[in-house]
């Protein structure tokens, strides 16, 4: 099982808000591989947590911000391109925009903005960080997104850009994950 090598969070609280939930989920690997449209084909493991509470008494409702930290060997930029083995219809497999964009903090890091910002993912060597608003706000999230990468470059300075860049690439479908095994 591919799992995070480096936990990255904003400690117990980020702009007044406070860690409401942290889970540690593990995710089987998908029984048909090949209609898996895209995303992780292989199984892994990743750590969630939500900052601040919402008011759920008028049914369902969405937490301001949440971070995952999921091993990047299984959730790479490549994991949103279809899979080889998909025999979907002509049509299927969008994505929506995502950009290559760095962050302003640590403009080395691998960075995609999707959902017009409202989920960033930075691609800090093994672990890819993702941070997401689920209430939309696209601010909040590019300000979380920017205090982690000044963590993720205290680790990594622009010095390992190339080597970031390199791990950023891996495949999507897990196979770079036995490299990791065993020195996670």
């Amino acid at each position: 099982m591919a799992i995070p090598s480096v936990i990255y969070d904003l400690g117990a609280r980020f702009e007044g808000l406070g860690v409401s939930y942290r889970a540690f989920r593990c995710i089987p690997a998908p029984r048909e591989p090949r209609i898996v449209v895209s995303g992780p084909l292989v199984a892994h493991a990743y750590v969630l947590t939500i900052y601040g509470d919402c008011d759920a008494s008028e049914g369902s409702c969405a937490p301001p911000l949440e971070i995952q930290d999921d091993a990047e060997c299984a959730k790479s930029p490549n994991s949103y391109k279809p899979n080889p083995g998909f025999t979907g219809e002509p049509g299927e497999g969008t994505f929506g925009r995502k950009e290559r964009a760095g962050l302003s903090a640590a403009p080395w890091i691998p960075v995609l903005r999707l959902e017009a910002d409202r989920r960033i993912e930075l691609f800090a060597g093994r672990t890819t960080v993702v941070v997401g608003s689920p209430a939309g706000d696209a601010g909040l999230a590019r300000r979380a997104a920017n205090a982690l990468a000044r963590a993720i470059a205290k680790d990594h300075p622009r010095s390992t850009a190339a080597r970031l860049r390199a791990d950023a690439n891996q495949p999507g479908d897990g196979s770079a994950c036995r490299t990791f095994r065993g020195r996670v």
